[in-house]
């Protein structure tokens, strides 16, 4: 028997080549020591110095730390997940095709040098004194000074959006920047004259201290008031449509601003050089108005969520500490437009909004202690579109805004009591919940359970569903609700999980592979149909119910218990077995089992056959007893397990008198 990988066959041809994998813990390298790998290599921590080399054609993972002297080298054709900290001397080098993720601290003396093909995600923080060099020939998002805080993403157009609770950052993978920078500047008033502003139209953007005034000119004022007073500082434009295009004016240039206000005078005019000619909102006039509006209401929010009906049309913001109860409404499909008139108050300001979840046409948001409810309603006759809310529970809330994720036409959501599972019913705007999690909420002495986390770290938790597996990170665990085998709200099939995704700081899915970022190191994993465990093995096991075979009044004799495992390299499993009599490990060790991926194989180049179930492996017990218990489990890295099937002999010797 042998085990084989089959990632790299291509089934056309039938040709393959076998697995190529390095693992060290630690590494030194010195002198004209080269160490070359093809595919994968994982470090933790390297050192070196002289003509030391590494040379990798593909790189998974690769240091914690690294620390390079003199003339030593890393060359690298491809990287997903790099370096933690670097320190780089004389004329030590790093050399890279492609990089998705890469320094988090880099220090880099005399000659040191960095040269980088393409670059996603670059450098927090890098020392660069003296000769030393980064050379960069393509970099897609490079952002620096964002403040060090929990940070939301979300995508509408082609731009994607981050928001922190201090930076509101857009980036369309070429350029990037803040919104501020780029926020849509509304007309605020139609069909003006030479008396005064015309009708409002739109209303003004927290992110812009800016407005435009659109005049419909006679063709023989000169002189056009604007809505506020600008600030000297900016310099007021304005735009003519004319038959033959459109003409520009600056301030200074053809244009004449005062700024004064009186009571004889109560707007700040324009003047233009000539008459703008006659039309219908030809005349645009473009002010700015220093600090008139706060952004702060935006910036300051942490809880994005997209909604407009069964559209995502617009974008939703909540989460600012001192408006815990508001939520803040954008533009039209424009996250760079929030209307000043665009929020409302959700409930009670003593209570905050926590998070949001969408099921069909409806927008759910949470608070702390209750739930609400959400539809769109418009255009009404000036063109308003709203967004009615009304309360749904006051029983169940969320403490944690990342653990709301859809799931079997419902929402699910951590409030304090546990997980609970939310689904609208036959009349709208009904919604029912249910808790989900009781089996797993711990306080009952057996395990530990959700609720047996401190408040903070329930508050901390995050989830993602994958692979139809709702994964809810608490503390250094993950708990798991298999919804392939729930059926919600009444069965719930839980498992605690830890391990790597235990030190999760964050889940996400990118085509069919789970990532997820290691909050205590920065390195990123991603899944892998591999055993990896990275050297902290997840205990894994199963427990039998205490069987009572035969009835209790009866000693029985167990002679054997028939184990069936799915097909595995390798495992080095234990089978504990417990009677009333005592109890024993054995350890059980499975070599080599035919493991084959059938997944990818195109049936239409040949043909096989093969075994279609393992065989079954035979433990004596022979203990006797009124009852039985048998766990069976594996913490060895790099090796899972999977039971199949199970049988038990046993023979009943004598009653019990």
């Amino acid at each position: 028997m042998y085990f084989f990988g089959y990632d790299f066959i291509d089934y056309g041809d039938f040709t393959y080549r076998n697995i190529n994998q390095a693992s060290f813990t630690e590494t030194s390298l010195t002198g004209m020591a080269e160490l070359q790998v093809d595919e994968e290599i994982r470090v933790r921590s390297a050192v070196l110095s002289g003509h030391a080399g590494i040379t990798v054609d593909t790189l998974l993972k690769m240091f914690a730390r690294v620390e390079m002297a003199s003339q030593a080298e890393v060359v690298v054709n491809g990287v997903t997940a790099f370096i933690g900290m670097a320190s780089l001397e004389t004329s030590s080098s790093i050399l890279i095709e492609t990089v998705k993720a890469y320094i988090g601290r880099s220090v880099m003396k005399s000659r040191a040098k960095v040269d980088c093909a393409t670059v996603l995600a670059f450098m927090g923080h890098s020392v660069m004194p003296s000769t030393a060099k980064l050379s960069c020939r393509s970099a897609k998002a490079l952002l620096t000074g964002l403040a060090d805080r929990q940070t939301a993403f979300f995508t509408m157009g082609n731009r994607c959006y981050m928001i922190n609770g201090q930076d509101f950052i857009w980036t369309d993978g070429a350029n990037s920047g803040h919104v501020r920078d780029i926020a849509y500047v509304p007309t605020l008033t139609l069909a003006g004259s030479a008396d005064a502003p015309g009708a409002i139209y739109e209303t003004l953007n927290y992110l812009s201290d800016s407005w435009i005034d659109s005049y419909s000119p006679d063709g023989e004022a000169v002189t056009f008031p604007v809505s506020f007073a600008p600030s000297d500082d900016v310099l007021v434009t304005a735009e003519e449509d004319t038959p033959e295009g459109v003409i520009t004016y600056t301030e200074g240039v053809g244009l004449t601003v005062d700024r004064t206000v009186t009571h004889a005078k109560p707007f700040a005019t324009v003047t233009f050089p000539v008459a703008p000619a006659k039309g219908t909102d030809t005349l645009r006039i473009r002010c700015t108005k220093t600090g008139m509006m706060d952004p702060g209401h935006i910036l300051n929010c942490t809880l994005p969520v997209l909604y407009g009906g069964m559209a995502d049309t617009r974008v939703h913001l909540a989460g600012h500490p001192e408006e815990p109860n508001i939520r803040y409404s954008s533009g039209l499909e424009d996250p760079t437009y929030w209307p000043e008139d665009a929020w409302e108050p959700i409930g009670a300001d003593n209570e905050a909004i926590t998070g949001f979840g969408k099921v069909a046409d409806a927008l759910f948001t949470f608070k702390e202690r209750s739930r609400f409810y959400t539809w769109i309603e418009g255009p009404d006759d000036q063109g308003k579109i709203t967004f009615p809310t009304l309360p749904v529970n006051d029983e169940y809330g969320c403490i944690a805004p990342r653990s709301v994720w859809p799931a079997q036409d419902g929402l699910l959501a951590l409030a304090r009591e546990g997980v609970t599972w939310s689904q609208p019913n036959t009349v709208r705007g009904q919604w029912n919940t249910w808790m989900v999690s009781k089996n797993i909420n711990g306080k009952n002495g057996i395990g530990m359970g959700i609720l047996d986390h401190s408040l903070e770290e329930l508050k901390q938790a995050h989830a993602i569903v994958y692979e139809d597996k709702y994964l809810l990170h608490i503390g250094d665990r993950v708990y798991v609700l298999d919804l392939r085998y729930s059926s919600l709200p009444n069965i719930a099939c839980w498992y605690p999980y830890d391990g790597i995704p235990g030190r999760a700081a964050q889940f996400m899915e990118r085509g069919d592979e789970l990532l997820l970022g290691d909050r205590f190191t920065g390195v990123i994993y991603r899944s892998t149909k591999r055993h990896l465990d990275d050297d902290q093995p997840i205990p894994a096991y199963w427990t039998s119910p205490l069987l009572f075979v035969g009835g209790r009044d009866w000693i029985k004799e167990f002679e054997r218990l028939n184990l069936t495992f799915g097909g595995q390299p390798e495992g080095n499993h234990v089978l504990t077995v417990m009677t009333d009599q005592g109890w024993e490990e054995i350890g059980l060790i499975l070599e080599a089992q035919g493991v084959f991926d059938y997944g990818s194989i195109s049936y239409d180049t040949f043909s096989f056959g093969t075994l279609p179930y393992p065989s079954a492996q035979s433990e004596k017990i022979g203990y006797k007893g009124e009852y039985l218990q048998w766990q069976v489990g594996n913490a060895h890295p790099d090796q899972g397990i999977s039971l199949l099937a199970q049988s038990l002999q046993y023979s009943l010797r004598k009653k019990v008198k």
